[in-house]
């Protein structure tokens, strides 16, 4: 990525300040360490509203695709985190471009 911006934060639910961080810079590469259904509305709608995901698993990347081709997969480990979240069916909505992110 020479000559991009790009920021990369490793992330546990304890260090939400470098997440929050990221969002205002409109960082074009997020990388979130152990991203669980424990993370707040705001970084959900953060990783959303990306243009591409990589999930890993195990240090292997098991997913990389757009949010709303990943949600499609129905065994994928993407839509089980959503699944999980209290506003998946928001986050849905944005995957498919219906809703506006709301970082608010």
């Amino acid at each position: 990525m020479a000559g991009q911006f790009c920021s990369v934060i490793y992330f546990t639910p304890a260090f939400l300040l470098p997440v929050t961080r990221a969002m205002v810079r409109e960082s074009k590469l997020l990388i979130l360490y152990e991203a669980t259904s424990a993370i707040d509305y705001k970084t959900d709608a953060t990783i959303i509203d990306a243009d591409r995901i990589r999930v890993l698993d195990a240090g292997r990347i098991v997913e990389f695709d757009s949010p709303k081709e990943l949600l499609k997969n129905k065994a994928g480990h993407l839509r089980a985190l959503v699944d999980e979240a209290a506003d998946k069916e928001h986050l849905r909505r944005m995957a498919e471009g219906v809703d506006a992110p709301t970082y608010a």
